[in-house]
């Protein structure tokens, strides 16, 4: 079977398409990594490692692949160089057939909780719209009901591309007319899904103006649609067009996020538009760091709309961080941890009182809120909560959501 008779002949032309570069680049990194090289050797397979996570393979991806062609090599006894661009066709082909089948157990939605809502909010262009219909092709594959709302109703075009995406994906979609109330859409959305019982519903937010074309009151106007649709969301998809980078404006609805305790995935779009080397996506992923420090839980996705690259893990990592958001942890688990953490680092003190935590409990989730009892809440430093708050992700996860933590003393 050839290689792209994996798809259909639209599929791969897009595929085509989107993989241009990074096909050329592979085979021009690989032919520079074996000149000289009459076999395949221990130093040809680390090249060809390097040649691979630099193009962008992924790692996971590129350690089998090594290792299904080391395991070639064993069994053959002698691959030469000049057959290794074959053996790598063959081996890629087989990894693709292994997963041409989608695993929609790992779709499956949390109980108890419908419908399941996910806002995706961006600057214009950044290629929301792109990204939802692809979403909502995977949630129907899955056998998921799937609502639409079109709430950017500043522009006309994002309107018309997401009715194409609903008539083509064979979903409904709620819409009204230009200058409507994007708040009013969501609200008609989320009725209609509730009314059909619906599973999902995803909803194309108002896009955030670029600052240098708007003026000062426009972009105010346009952040504030941004927010109101994050307090509609289950899920916010925050995206990040990776030819430009964080933007000012990306701060500000993160932020709002943040405050508002949504569970949150930072999907970085048109990754396959980025020419990259070996540290591409580890520098990338610094400065993110950098820019979202006040929302570190958060999960960084790399995709592409267009070609559909990793929008498989964006949807996984959506439905991860929700089941995040919502968890509950029993009591005892958390003051057995409580326990432990005040072991491993003393409480502060001050003026020789020093802080107590007697115990804690989960009052409550969306996001996880937890309240803890001490002796004097002006000695439960910020220090000392962020100390405590590492201690609960290390010990329970909670990627992807906030968490809230809240001092009281005996008797409050």
């Amino acid at each position: 079977m050839a290689l792209f008779g994996l798809f259909n002949k639209k599929k791969k032309e897009s595929l085509d398409k989107g993989l241009e570069k990074t096909k050329e680049s592979v085979f021009k990194k690989l032919s520079r990594a074996i000149v000289g090289k009459s076999k395949v050797d221990d130093e040809v397979l680390d090249n060809l490692e390097e040649v691979l996570i630099s193009s962008d393979v992924g790692v996971d991806t590129t350690l089998r692949i090594i290792e299904r062609i080391e395991e070639r090599v064993q069994r053959d006894k002698y691959v030469g160089t000049d057959e290794l661009n074959r053996v790598l066709k063959e081996e890629i082909v087989d990894l693709l057939k292994e997963n041409n089948s989608t695993d929609y157990d790992a779709l499956s939605l949390p109980e108890g909780h419908g419908p399941y809502v996910i806002m995706v909010v961006g600057v214009n262009g950044v290629g929301k719209t792109t990204t939802i219909g692809k979403l909502a092709h995977k949630f129907k594959d899955a056998g998921k009901s799937v609502v639409l709302g079109a709430a950017d109703t500043f522009r006309a075009a994002a309107v018309d591309q997401l009715v194409i995406w609903a008539e083509r994906v064979g979903v409904p979609i709620v819409k009204q007319g230009m200058g409507a109330d994007p708040a009013s859409v969501a609200f008609d959305t989320l009725s209609k899904a509730k009314a059909e019982n619906a599973d999902v519903v995803l909803i194309d937010t108002a896009g955030i103006r670029r600052k240098s074309k708007v003026n000062e009151q426009i972009e105010k106007y346009s952040v504030l649609r941004a927010y109101m649709a994050v307090d509609r969301a289950d899920v916010c998809v925050i995206m990040i067009d990776a030819t430009e980078g964080f933007t000012e404006q990306d701060s500000k609805v993160a932020g709002y996020a943040h405050e508002q305790g949504k569970a949150s995935v930072i999907a970085i779009n048109k990754w396959d538009a980025v020419e990259k080397d070996g540290k591409t996506m580890q520098e990338f992923t610094k400065k993110l760091e950098v820019d979202f420090s006040f929302m570190s839980y958060a999960p960084f996705v790399f995709i592409s709309a267009l070609t559909g690259q990793r929008v498989d893990k964006l949807f996984e990592q959506i439905k991860y961080t929700y089941s995040q958001n919502i968890r509950r942890i029993s009591t005892g688990t958390l003051n057995d941890m409580l326990g432990y953490a005040t072991a491993r680092v003393q409480p502060p003190s001050d003026k020789g009182k020093r802080l107590k935590l007697y115990y804690m409990t989960q009052a409550s989730a969306k996001p996880p809120t937890f309240v803890i009892f001490c002796n004097d809440k002006e000695l439960f430093h910020y220090s000392y909560q962020r100390y405590i708050e590492n201690q609960i992700r290390e010990s329970f996860g909670l990627d992807g959501t906030p968490i809230k933590i809240i001092a009281r003393e005996r008797g409050e």
